[in-house]
């Protein structure tokens, strides 16, 4: 369905302002044209925080580690490939570009106790070992984390507790 003939990978062209959906289980490469990336907060406002230009991909994101719209900034060609999760260096690769995508969203949230919440969501995915170590950040390092200060994380866990 997604390939051309002979194994060639399916190329679209996405108009300018379009959104460009991201099949499960593929990454996009752009081929000419520039790929704007969103995170949207629950809010429903964004916050751009990337483009993918020519010889770059973008990857589906799995539902609830954020969410982010890729959106055609100008008219953007692109060619849909398979993920190979047998090979284990693209499966990582693209693993890798959807944990970065996801902390970018995380510290595009405002204030500390935004940061703090897609932090949570974030320390969630991954495997066992990476969770707890996640867990045990202490205040100074979930401020390095959240781009905020000792200070800030304090008040903000704080606060949290006598809200609870």
């Amino acid at each position: 369905m997604f390939n051309g003939a002979a194994g060639e990978p399916r190329v679209r062209t996405v108009p300018r302002g379009r959104l460009v959906a991201v099949p499960p289980g593929r990454t996009l490469v752009v081929i000419s044209g520039v790929v704007r990336v969103d995170a949207v907060r629950e809010d429903g406002t964004a916050a751009i925080i990337g483009f993918a230009g020519p010889g770059e991909g973008i990857v589906d994101h799995p539902v609830g580690a954020c969410q982010l719209d890729y959106v055609a900034h100008t008219d953007v060609t692109v060619a849909v490939h398979d993920i190979d999760r047998g090979n284990p260096v693209e499966a990582a690769l693209a693993t890798r570009l959807v944990e970065m995508e996801a902390w970018l969203a995380m510290l595009s949230e405002r204030g500390v106790a935004a940061r703090l919440q897609a932090f949570r969501r974030l320390v969630e995915r991954g495997n066992a070992e990476r969770r707890e170590t996640l867990r045990r950040l202490t205040q100074e390092e979930l401020g390095s984390v959240t781009l905020s200060s000792r200070a800030s994380v304090a008040r903000a866990l704080r606060r949290e507790r006598v809200g609870s």
